[in-house]
């Protein structure tokens, strides 16, 4: 089934809004939408800006009570790196999440923000890059990942992260799991720049 570009430009498809998952696929293959994310397409062309990516994120967190949108989310709002396989947010009423499908990956996480960790990219909630880089290395689940992600967020040309600034609010939490990995993780990643921010 070929859907005419008119209808299409700038939407966002999950599975069963209005289309089957097959469908969507068929219509990948045809050249009419663009797999965004697991679980999402879109008729935006790649390559894709921040704001087509958090609007993109948050197709996926519209009935979710979302707060903001975090860890490797964020990130590939900041960078346009790999798409995330998981969409974590955070939600103001944890407790009362809303519906989740099983199509769509999506996981609430329970963060500590304060109003500094947050940043609005085109309409959207999302954690600011330091605070995403700070949930990268206490939480993200692949080492490599991490180092690419922060690495790519302190290079980031919008609001870079500054190493040892983020060294020292890892230094600054009192009693998290996760720290001395954190820390290592960050080692890594002065290592691979040729930098020491210690």
């Amino acid at each position: 089934m070929r859907i005419s570009p008119e209808n299409v430009r700038g939407r966002f498809y999950r599975p069963g809004q209005p289309f089957a998952a097959g469908e969507l696929s068929a219509m990948a293959l045809a050249g009419d939408l663009y797999p965004m994310l697991s679980g999402l397409w879109t008729s935006v062309v790649p390559p894709w800006t921040a704001q087509q990516r958090a609007d993109g994120i948050w197709a996926l967190l519209n009935e979710c009570q979302a707060q903001a949108a975090c860890g490797a989310a964020a990130a590939w709002i900041y960078t346009a790196g790999p798409g995330p396989d998981v969409i974590e947010y955070t939600s103001a009423h944890p407790l009362r999440r809303g519906r989740q499908s099983r199509l769509q990956p999506v996981r609430c996480v329970e963060r500590d923000l304060r109003p500094e960790d947050l940043r609005l990219v085109a309409g959207a909630t999302i954690t600011s890059p330091e605070r995403t880089a700070f949930d990268l290395l206490f939480y993200g689940e692949d080492d490599a990942h991490i180092v690419r992600d922060v690495g790519a967020l302190h290079r980031s040309g919008c609001e870079p992260v500054d190493l040892s600034r983020l060294r020292q609010r890892i230094h600054r939490a009192r009693r998290r799991p996760g720290k001395v990995r954190a820390l290592d993780l960050l080692d890594q990643l002065d290592q691979s720049h040729g930098t020491s921010e210690r």
